[in-house]
């Protein structure tokens, strides 16, 4: 009788192709020693093997499909593999009110820059041509973020591009 993998659905399916296989063995290869890695660290080590054409979408997509199925077989430990851009939320809480008090103590600021008549701000432009100061999560420049910088602040004309 042939042996069946188990494919995401529930009817027996013709099991992985071996090139997906190989793939997912040089992943645990990959994820052993460099563990804990995210999945595009993994996708990352594949192609500079050549073991995947190119980091396009469409590559790293099977790249995370095939992950998630050798860790839900148990082939690359759940611990292997990390991601850094979703955690987990959760509320502050103190076990009592001075506790509370200490953390509100030790945080607190005094905002001297509120008192001056001028406010000073440095928008920095990398060499990707992104704003530091102003990123979206994606690291391009969030133009609702620099565009109200921009109007209240007057360019240095040594300093302004063009």
């Amino acid at each position: 009788m042939p042996e069946y993998f188990e494919t995401g659905s529930k009817k027996p399916g013709r099991g992985m192709a071996q090139r997906s296989l190989d793939l997912i063995e040089a992943m645990r290869e990959i994820a052993k020693p460099l563990q804990p890695i995210t999945g595009r660290g993994i996708g990352y080590q594949l192609f500079t093997r050549k073991l995947i054409d190119s980091m396009a979408r469409s590559e790293m997509a099977r790249v995370y499909r095939l992950l998630k199925e050798a860790r839900e077989r148990g082939i690359i430990p759940w611990s292997w593999i990390v991601d850094e851009t979703r955690s987990i939320e959760r509320v502050s809480t103190w076990d009592n009110p001075v506790d509370y008090a200490r953390t509100v103590a030790q945080s607190y600021r005094r905002d001297f820059w509120n008192q001056q008549p001028h406010l000073m701000s440095a928008i920095t432009i990398r060499a990707a041509s992104t704003c530091q100061s102003a990123t979206s999560p994606t690291g391009s420049p969030s133009m609702t973020a620099i565009t109200p910088s921009s109007d209240a602040l007057r360019c240095v004309p040594s300093t302004c591009p063009g």
